[in-house]
């Protein structure tokens, strides 16, 4: 019966977020009430249930926030097409792909899925007309980079948010995620062969987005550093606490590297350089750039604060420890169970970002018995939350709009790259197993 009620609750967000287009919150609120009644938990514990799992995103929504805010300064001063340009100019007009394949990779390991991809398209369009390739054939990595960050690395809500379900090292997550981004991006980036007959047409009402020229883009160099600080310092983070002894010194890293302090630190170079240093643009258009970020986080925090509540009321019904005691008896890896769960919710409900939520609530009564660190719990549950990205995701319909294709190129792009990221991740997973 447990089971059941979870899938009509799954079905039920389904419903809500696709065939009445109801807003996400929403959708998790109702869903929660729905499972929580079904189970017999009283009207006032279910807001309970609720309450206790939006609270628990505090340190997510701080992080989201200031990744928010980089991001936004990065796209507005020139620094992430200074970065894109330059890689361009290096690897060539031949290997164009994979100057997109890197740029993207550099750009999406700390800005946001969307953020990333309306930086980096408008760039695409660009050298999709000069250099005569198609759209599609750039679109494959740029597609397969960011989608990897944003699966496999903290500082995106993801993993993040999974973290601090599973009570996970954010540094560590960072290491083995990094290890399995690269091969899934690689992977994903081959895919671009399925595509040497398809074409699309460059939307010309898009082609007029701002370009800077090289004197009033920020150098190369301090792009990336200010793209990368964040990962340095929680990187710094680790050596502290696992290659040092204990001390001052030791204590220092380990605070520094925190995801919150890393993101705050990086947010106040950003803020503080591109205000005031060679090419600063000063405080009052910083502010601006700023309040921008926040106007486009609203969505993010609401789907994840609704995610974090059904996951509790899961949690809090007994669902996940009655999955949790049928998982034990399965035959099979508990971290390939984590990824199929995942997986199976991605499909169901479309939002990644519901998806690690969910799938989180059920196992994790699991991975306190299994032996498995939880970083790679983390990392089975973020894999399987790529898996086949569906129509009733938001950002597979904007791949379609953005890259102007049919229905059936959009699935071959979405869902298909996905696919790839997903099983590449899963295979990389069980490998670390085997080592850590």
């Amino acid at each position: 019966m447990s089971l059941l009620i979870l899938a009509l609750g799954i079905v039920l967000l389904f419903v809500l977020m696709i065939y009445f287009k109801l807003n996400a919150f929403l959708a998790l609120i109702v869903s929660c009430v729905f499972i929580g009644v079904l189970h017999g938990m009283p009207l006032l514990g279910i807001v309970g249930s609720i309450e206790k799992g939006i609270g628990g995103t505090a340190s997510l929504i701080i992080i989201i926030g200031l990744g928010a805010i980089i991001g936004r300064i990065l796209t507005e001063v020139g620094a992430a097409q200074s970065i894109t340009q330059t890689l361009i100019d290096k690897f060539g007009e031949k290997r164009v792909g994979m100057a997109v394949l890197a740029a993207s990779f550099i750009i999406g390991i700390t800005m946001f899925w969307e953020v990333a991809f309306v930086i980096l398209m408008p760039i695409l369009y660009s050298i999709a007309k000069s250099a005569k390739v198609s759209l599609l054939r750039l679109g494959v990595p740029l597609i397969a980079a960011i989608t990897a960050c944003h699966g496999f690395l903290p500082p995106h809500p993801g993993p993040v948010a999974v973290v601090g379900i599973f009570g996970a090292n954010m540094g560590l997550t960072f290491l083995y995620g990094f290890i399995i981004a690269i091969p899934a991006t690689l992977c994903g980036y081959l895919y671009v062969f399925a595509f040497r007959n398809e074409t699309a047409e460059l939307p010309t009402q898009m082609l007029s987005a701002k370009e800077w020229t090289r004197e009033e883009m920020p150098s190369f160099s301090v792009s990336v550093f200010s793209a990368l600080l964040p990962v340095v310092l929680i990187l710094l983070g680790v050596i502290g606490k696992y290659a040092l002894p204990g001390g001052t010194i030791s204590a220092w890293l380990i605070n520094i590297g925190s995801a919150e302090y890393a993101m705050l630190i990086a947010t106040f170079f950003c803020v503080i350089y591109f205000a005031f240093g060679t090419r600063g643009v000063g405080m009052e258009k910083i502010g601006t750039y700023a309040t921008r970020a926040f106007t486009t986080i609203g969505p993010i925090v609401f789907a994840i604060g609704g995610g974090a509540a059904l996951k509790q009321v899961i949690v809090d019904s007994g669902t996940a420890t009655y999955v949790a005691d049928i998982m034990r008896g399965m035959a099979i890896s508990p971290l390939f169970l984590a990824w199929l769960v995942a997986a199976v919710i991605r499909l169901a409900v479309g939002s990644a970002t519901v998806t690690v939520f969910t799938a989180s609530g059920i196992v994790v009564p699991l991975a306190a018995t299994s032996g498995y660190s939880p970083e790679l719990f983390v990392l089975a549950i973020t894999a399987g939350s790529l898996f086949c990205d569906p129509p009733s995701d938001g950002a597979w319909w904007m791949a379609k709009e953005y890259f102007n294709i049919d229905i059936r190129q959009t699935l071959m792009l979405m869902s298909g790259t996905t696919t790839i990221l997903s099983v590449v991740g899963l295979v990389g997973v069980l490998a670390l197993s085997l080592i850590i």
